[in-house]
């Protein structure tokens, strides 16, 4: 019987995240903290992440699986967590994705590593969890709600700071103080409302603002594709680094039109609950009035493109990929390629992971109807895979910046 997350537990256990969201999960854990439970987000990265999920998990499992499942391992294999006193969260999807699987193999793994003891808690809209002692709360739901907004509104003005910062390192100083100071506000069990979200993103785009920059060309990527090989540098080798690295400035859509995508999914779905179609109703309604509110925010300051509006990508949904595609990340791939095309970055690059059919199906479908609608889009796909060449994976990324003809290669791959 695999371990389970018991109410006691919530005080002599830390729960885990395995790194995803490089700007939202260190403002997320913030949500597990007001609901009374210690969280942390692994950090541990490396070939032996790879190595020792390849070690427990089947190598025809999507890459996100073996990568995520691995940190955990090796997390625990260098002594980073202790098992006696440690818990793993992890997303279970449900529907198609391989993701509905990942706690289910993550028990499996654990127990063939000599960690049977260590329970993992599934975060689902069902009834998975029934026996478990977690419980979310309405306050760990406004915490994590306010966590996605600011983590995005922090992606925005990072990825736009960055590449022209006069002072090297100012940037990531930033966000890291930020991410600190939001963590520490959210997990507050004091009531926090709206405006003072709203005072605190205008906080934020004045503490970028103040930032030194030199204004100068740079080739504009935008990065589409799986959830996690887009967002996890885990995942996509460090892609933003490296393009960053590179003379570019790169720029990925928020979480919360990931967020706004899946429960309009739900809405979508013929066959799914009465109850939690309400549910997703009722949520996708709160989410988008919120997202607006930053968006609107943003717009106030020059120095910074807007952010695009969930209603624009909702408009490019049936122009390449039926709305009806709910499977994976479905429509939201070449919606968000065209609405970032829109928004300025030419160059599109489309991540996706060995393994997830629907992905793969997805990014290339929705790439070659790019080319053939947007003749002057420059598109490029790359697959992120644990046993793939690094070599060539960042040659595909030169590519898609541009850099690639010393490579022999095009720009239209």
């Amino acid at each position: 019987m695999p371990a389970v997350f018991t109410k006691d537990m919530k005080s002599t256990h830390t729960i885990y995240l395995p790194e995803m969201l490089e700007y939202h999960f260190p403002i997320l854990k913030s949500a597990l903290i007001a609901g009374g439970y210690k969280a942390d987000i692994l950090s541990n990265r490396g070939r032996e992440i790879f190595d020792a999920g390849k070690r427990f998990i089947h190598n025809d499992m999507c890459f996100p699986a073996i990568a995520i499942v691995g940190q955990i391992i090796n997390s625990l294999e260098r002594g980073l967590c202790d098992p006696l006193r440690s818990a793993f969260l992890l997303p279970q999807t449900g529907g198609a994705c391989r993701a509905s699987n990942y706690p289910e193999l993550l028990k499996k793994a654990l127990k063939a590593a000599g960690y049977g003891n260590v329970p993992v808690i599934s975060l689902n809209a069902g009834s998975a969890n029934l026996r478990s002692g977690f419980r979310i709360t309405p306050a760990m739901i406004k915490a994590a709600v306010n966590s996605v907004l600011t983590g995005d509104l922090l992606m925005h003005l990072a990825q736009q700071t960055e590449p022209y910062e006069k002072y090297g390192g100012a940037t990531q100083a930033l966000v890291q103080k930020w991410q600190k100071k939001l963590c520490v506000i959210f997990s507050s069990a004091k009531p926090f409302y709206g405006h003072r979200v709203k005072e605190i993103c205008t906080e934020m785009l004045n503490s970028f603002s103040e930032i030194e920059i030199i204004k100068k060309p740079k080739t504009r990527v935008g990065i589409a594709g799986e959830l996690y090989i887009k967002y996890c540098r885990i995942g996509n080798l460090d892609t933003e680094r490296f393009l960053l690295n590179h003379g570019c400035e790169v720029r990925t859509t928020g979480f919360s039109v990931y967020c706004l995508y899946v429960l309009k999914s739900v809405i979508y779905d013929d066959g799914a609950d009465e109850i939690l179609k309400r549910a997703a109703v009722f949520f996708c309604s709160y989410l988008s009035k919120k997202y607006e509110d930053v968006c609107r925010l943003v717009d106030g300051f020059p120095r910074f493109s807007r952010m695009p509006r969930f209603s624009e990508f909702l408009s490019e949904s049936g122009k390449i990929i039926s709305p009806n595609c709910i499977t994976g990340d479905g429509w939201l791939i070449s919606a968000e390629a065209q609405v970032l095309y829109k928004s300025g970055y030419k160059k599109l690059l489309f991540l996706n992971p060995f393994g997830c059919l629907v992905s793969h199906i997805n990014c290339k479908g929705a790439a070659a109807e790019i080319r053939k609608k947007i003749s002057e889009a420059s598109v490029t796909s790359a697959e992120c895979d644990c046993d793939g060449s690094e070599a060539l994976f960042y040659s595909r990324l030169l590519i898609a910046a541009g850099l690639g003809e010393n490579l022999g290669g095009c720009h239209n791959v």
